[in-house]
């Protein structure tokens, strides 16, 4: 029983980590479609007073943190290769 307890406290949270994209604030929609116009597959989240958006854009999939106003605290992603120094590259 208690594993039931705790599976479902755990759904609880994660489901109310999403964010649709109605509960954004215009200001950080506005950075991120002003960087990102041809973003696709959009998906936001809400931890705290952070907003995470995962997407992509040009092949890549990328997550972009943003603060309440709109900046970017944090941003990770794909790299191509070719922005790879050339011994990073190189397969033993």
């Amino acid at each position: 029983m208690e594993f039931l307890a705790s599976v479902f406290f755990a759904a609880t949270i994660l489901w109310g980590c999403n964010a649709n994209e109605a509960q954004v604030p215009q200001v950080v929609k506005n950075a991120f479609e002003n960087e990102y116009p041809v973003a696709s597959y959009v998906d936001w989240e809400q931890e705290g007073d952070q907003y995470i958006v995962d997407f992509r854009a040009n092949d890549f999939d990328i997550e972009i943190t943003y603060d309440s106003q709109g900046n970017v605290i944090e941003k990770n992603g794909d790299v191509a290769d070719e922005a790879l120094p050339p011994t990073s590259r190189e397969v033993n």
